[in-house]
């Protein structure tokens, strides 16, 4: 299961429980993001990727841009 899949279904859980427990519609919205920042808010995740040599330069272009527009920091390395 991908991390997005597993952070929807951890959400749907929780409204579940949230409307179990009564919650208004209105005030859902407000404990989600809360929670969600308290469990995701300031961790880091590392990712190796590993791909085909003659893709690197692409997959760099892809990254640095990436890295840009959220404010990540892309390491380059390279092992044999």
């Amino acid at each position: 299961m991908s991390l997005a899949d597993e952070i929807f279904e951890w959400r749907k859980q929780f409204v579940e429980k949230l409307l179990l427990n009564g919650a208004k519609p209105e005030d859902m919205k407000k404990q989600l993001d809360t929670a969600s920042a308290l469990i995701y808010g300031n961790y880091i995740g590392t990712m190796t990727i590993e791909c085909p040599l003659r893709l690197i330069r692409d997959l760099e272009a892809t990254l640095l841009e990436f890295s840009q527009k959220n404010g990540c920091l892309v390491i380059a390395k390279t092992s044999s």
